[in-house]
């Protein structure tokens, strides 16, 4: 079950479907970008739930690789920097 919570949002849109994670993000943002000029509240919150879900899924990856690919006298300044 949890292999299926955690590919279920990459497989459908990821590499197979030729859309990446940047393009997710995109898509949330213009979705987000339309429902503010539209002053629609479902696309602010479809922007919302997306970047959510997208920080939630991939935050701690970026978080956890960090002090395994830089030395530990700058990690600190990356952590920073991302």
């Amino acid at each position: 079950m949890s292999n299926i919570v955690i590919y279920l949002p990459n497989e459908p849109l990821g590499k197979q479907g030729g859309m990446e994670r940047a393009t997710h993000q995109l898509a949330a943002m213009l979705a987000g970008a339309w429902g503010l000029v539209m002053l629609n509240w479902i696309g602010l919150a479809a922007m919302l739930f997306c970047m959510g879900l997208s920080s939630t899924l991939f935050s701690p990856a970026l978080n956890g690789s960090i002090p395994e690919l830089f030395p530990a006298r700058v990690v600190p300044r990356v952590n920073a920097l991302f």
